[in-house]
């Protein structure tokens, strides 16, 4: 298609394309053509060509799709508001759409890989997941949105993520401004200090594993971290303390209470050992 033109921009329509086609377009100028860049697009496949599911369920105990649909399909759950498991698609050969227009939360985690087909994933509505959202491996992907998604929750199994990988690169990927809820501690007191040792510990006020890591770690510098001195135990209690020792007399130090072997670190506390 062409035109003549003086303006610096112009447009023009593309007739006669083929559903779900890829197509590759240049623009050009002159007799002897000057082209442009390569941009492509894949029509949309026609409403006549594509099987849509519809699930009426309000609420489900979990969604697990991982199977081969004959001709391109779209999923629709338009009443679903809630999934007390999990929700994902893995690997679903010509699954081109999934619509979940009023789902607001799941009790477990969002996992969508590998569907090569997939092309739209909506649930604008959703705010709320556990443990993580994975995204990863839809290579024909354009939008998902999941706008709306702010918070991510430990669920006992390990801290809350999000992972976004090896989609489409043109893909728009939507999430809200996500808030990670996951392993949190404060430092208590230090208490039973001498001129060499003193007992510090912590308090769980979250903990996404029922048993593991739990610490103190200590310095003359502010902000104390693994790095410098440490005492740790494994632990299924909300509540621990532990001893420092071989401390410098009448020195301050710095405390704070850490867990897991990537630190979340609880709130920093000092105290001065007797002279």
């Amino acid at each position: 298609a062409e035109t003549l033109s003086g303006s610096d921009s112009f447009s023009l329509v593309m007739g006669g394309l083929t559903p779900a086609t890829t197509y590759y377009v240049r623009a050009f100028s002159g007799s002897s053509p000057v082209y442009g860049n390569q941009v492509s697009f894949t029509t949309e496949a026609s409403s006549s060509e594509i099987d849509e599911i519809v699930i009426p369920d309000t609420v489900l105990s979990g969604i697990y799709h991982s199977q081969n649909y004959i001709r391109p399909t779209r999923l629709v759950y338009p009443n679903l508001t809630s999934v007390t498991g999990n929700v994902g698609f893995q690997q679903c050969n010509n699954l081109v759409q999934v619509s979940m227009p009023l789902l607001a939360s799941t009790q477990g985690h969002l996992y969508v890989n590998g569907n090569q087909q997939l092309e739209r994933f909506l649930a604008p509505a959703l705010t709320s997941v556990r443990q993580y959202a994975y995204v990863a491996g839809n290579t024909a992907l354009e939008f998902f949105q999941a706008c709306a998604l702010q918070d991510i929750f430990c669920d006992g199994n390990g801290e809350p993520y999000t992972y976004v990988a090896n989609n489409n690169p043109a893909a728009n990927i939507c999430f809200g401004n996500i808030t990670l809820h996951g392993t949190a501690l404060t430092t208590a007191p230090v208490t039973s200090f001498s001129h060499n040792s003193a007992v510090a510990g912590g308090t769980f006020t979250m903990r996404c594993s029922s048993f593991g890591t739990a610490g103190i770690c200590w310095s003359t510098s502010p902000n104390p971290t693994v790095n410098d001195s440490k005492a740790e135990t494994l632990s299924g209690s909300d509540s621990f303390s532990l001893v420092m020792g071989g401390l410098t007399p009448a020195t301050t130090y710095y405390v704070r209470a850490f867990s897991g072997s990537s630190p979340v670190y609880g709130n920093q506390v000092s105290f001065t050992t007797l002279p």
